[in-house]
This record gives structure tokens, C-alpha cells and sequence, in this order.
């Protein structure tokens, strides 16, 4: 079953407002398909900053057109679509929104760049990067809600996050499993084991990471891991907080 942008989340509503603010500075031409999820209220407010395009090959081909014409282009995409294939042959956009996590997996497969902001407070920064970058970028916006406060600073694409250090190993998320990653964290550091966690916002093809096992694992490996081929995947699922921070803690390298 795939998840359509119809329900708001925190990061949905985050991504409408910084959409209204591209919208309101000419910033880029949106391009929405059957459900404008996130661009919404943009559609209604600043309609000629928004293109409607049903089909997904015209709405790839309708944004490939701003591009030519000198625009950045935001696409918005939907549960219908099920592969982007289609994306690298009509010019790439700029950018592509979605909150279904089957369209990890279409990004992984024709090698996009996937970004999953982990806090509301990092949609804008994230987005306005993505449309710099140069390269087609996928965006997947999570609906688990972060009860932690915002670390702060902006994040910067293409660079993980550290949201704690320590020498007993490293334990890395993004998306739907930073919750698990800073709950387990914390667990861990009350039994005196002190890890290094970082969040992998952004996630590039190649990188030896698959942005499908981000929506149910963390993954571990020795402190201070440069190759993210080594991390391994540790499933977070149903388990209890205290049940993953044990199987973390004995598969941790330096316990």
C-alpha cells in the first residue's frame, strides 16, 4: 500500500509554507499532478506558480520545459506513480516531492539523489538546496512525528548531521527512523555506552546505503566509519525502544 500526499504531517504543512515562499518570490514554477498535496495552498493562492500536469509523463515533460525556460521546477508527485524512470528521459527535474516510500525505491533504482528532512525546521533549508544542486534530487516527506527538540543549524546537503558523539560505535537513520535513532541513543547513554549518532538526510546513489532500508533500520558500525558499505542494517520494526537498544548493544563493535 502506498501513502498519497492527502494527509498533512508536520513536514507536509512545513513544505507548503516554504512552497508559498518560492511561490511569492518567483523562486520556481510547481508541477502537480491529480493531488497537489503540499502545493495546496499554493495552487490557490499563487495559481500561476503552479502547472497541473495528471499524467506522469506530461507532468516530467511539463517540468523539463520550465527548466529549458530558464525556471527551477518542484514536481509534485503521487501514489499512482510507480517508477521515475521516466524522469531521467524527459530532462530530469530539479526537484521531486513525495511522502511514499515506494518512491525510495524508484529513486534508488535510476540512481537519484533521495533527501528526508527529519525535522519540520529542516524542509526549506533542504528544498532551496536541492533546487541548487545542479542534479535531480527525490525529497520524501515522513509522517512520524519528532518529538525531540531541532538540534540547530541548518543541514547541508550531501552532509550527514551528528546529533551526538561517542567512542563506543556509530548508529546512523534518517526519516521515519530518527525517533528510534535519538530514543535508542538516549538509552544507550543512561547504560554508560556513549555512540556517535548521525542523520543521513541525504542519501546519494552509490554511497553504499539503500534508502529503502532507511524506512525500517538503523544502521551501526565502528566510530568514525568513512565507508557506509560497512554500516550494518539493524531492523527497528515493533521492537520496544529498550528490545532494539539491545540488539544494537550487542552488535555494537565496541560495547
Amino acid at each position: 500500500m502506498t501513502h498519497q500526499l492527502l494527509i498533512a504531517s508536520p513536514l507536509e504543512d512545513a513544505t507548503a509554507t516554504a512552497l508559498l515562499t518560492l511561490a511569492e518570490a518567483s523562486a520556481a514554477m510547481i508541477v502537480v499532478g491529480r493531488e497537489p498535496g503540499p502545493a495546496s495552498e499554493c495552487l490557490r493562492r499563487f495559481p500561476e506558480a503552479v502547472l497541473t500536469a495528471p499524467g506522469i509523463t506530461s507532468r516530467f515533460a511539463v517540468a523539463d520545459g520550465v527548466r529549458l525556460a530558464g525556471r527551477r521546477a518542484i514536481t509534485v508527485l503521487d501514489g499512482r506513480v510507480g517508477t521515475l524512470a521516466v524522469a531521467v528521459d524527459a530532462g530530469r527535474p530539479n526537484v521531486l516531492l513525495t511522502a511514499s516510500t515506494a518512491h525510495l525505491a524508484a529513486a534508488r533504482d535510476i540512481g537519484l539523489t533521495v533527501v528526508q528532512p527529519g525535522w519540520p525546521e529542516d524542509v526549506e533549508p533542504l528544498l532551496r538546496a536541492a533546487l541548487d544542486a545542479g542534479e535531480p534530487v527525490l525529497i520524501r516527506l515522513h509522517r512520524r512525528p519528532i518529538e525531540a527538540a531541532h538540534p540547530g543549524g541548518k543541514p547541508q546537503l550531501g552532509t550527514h548531521r551528528i546529533l551526538r558523539r561517542g567512542r563506543s560505535g556509530l548508529i546512523a537513520g534518517a526519516g521515519v527512523g530518527i525517533p528510534a535513532l535519538l530514543q535508542v541513543t538516549a538509552v544507550l547513554a543512561a547504560r554508560g555506552i556513549r555512540v556517535t549518532a548521525a542523520e543521513m538526510h541525504t542519501i546519494r546513489c552509490g554511497s553504499g546505503v539503500d534508502p529503502v532500508h532507511t524506512n525500517g533500520a538503523l544502521f551501526i558500525g565502528p566510530a568514525g566509519l568513512e565507508d557506509a558499505r560497512h554500516l550494518v542494517p539493524i531492523p527497528f520494526g515493533s521492537r520496544s525502544v529498550a528490545q532494539l537498544a539491545d540488539a544494537i548493544q550487542l552488535a555494537l563493535p565496541h560495547r
